[in-house]
Order: C-alpha cells, then sequence, then structure tokens
C-alpha cells in the first residue's frame, strides 16, 4: 500500500497493478491485474482475486493488511515474552481485589484511599 492507503503499489509477487481504485465508502482499494500474472502466481491462493476475462480484481483495505501483520505478531516468540511479564502484572491488581476488597472501599481520594488501606 502508499503511504495514504489509497493505492496498492504492488502484490506480494512484485508485480505491479494495471490500474487502482480507492472506494471512499468502503475505505478500499480495488486493483486490477493482468490475468496471465495472476494465474502463475505463487500467492493466487492467498491473494484469492476475482477472475474476469482479461484481468483479475482485488479488493483490500489498508485495516486488513495490518490486521494480517498484526496476526503474524501473535505467532512470534516476542509476544510470548511480553504475555510472561503480563501474567505477573496482572496478580497483583487481582490479589488486591479479592483479598482487601480494594473496589469496595467507603471513601474517595488519594490520602483516605491510602489511610483506609493501612488501617484497616
Amino acid at each position: 500500500f502508499s503511504e495514504d492507503g489509497k493505492e496498492i503499489i504492488s502484490c506480494p509477487a512484485g508485480h505491479r497493478p494495471k490500474s487502482n481504485v480507492y472506494d471512499i465508502n468502503t475505505q478500499k482499494c480495488k486493483a486490477s491485474f493482468p490475468i496471465e500474472q495472476c494465474k502463475g502466481c505463487p500467492h493466487f491462493a492467498e491473494c484469492n482475486p476475482q477472475l474476469h476475462v482479461r484481468v483479475a480484481t482485488i479488493k483490500l483495505a489498508k485495516r486488513t493488511s495490518y490486521h494480517a501483520e498484526q496476526q503474524r505478531f501473535f505467532k512470534t516468540e516476542k509476544l510470548k515474552e511480553y504475555a510472561h511479564f503480563r501474567n505477573g502484572v496482572e496478580t497483583i491488581p487481582a490479589a488486591l481485589r479479592k483479598r482487601h476488597n480494594v473496589d469496595k472501599m467507603p471513601v474517595r481520594g488519594l490520602i483516605r484511599c491510602r489511610l483506609y488501606f493501612g488501617l484497616r
């Protein structure tokens, strides 16, 4: 995609589109490629274009590519490290809520909450 997300620059195989049209209502970009290029492409099953007589068209939104990028990130080892770290952080608020009823304190304000929690 281009920087503004209104034009497809190339397909995953690196082919440039024959034409580009941006639909403002759906925020999708429609690109047409010559049908010979698409039929012989190794990414044909992933793209799943609509085949016509002379061209193959594909409709994509920039948010779709962002979503796919996020899905790829979820499968990395870096996310597993973040998940382990988060599990350790989440236990502290959960323990405060469960054991000490922090959500149901009858006082408001920082100092009063500290005093109530400390003197209880």
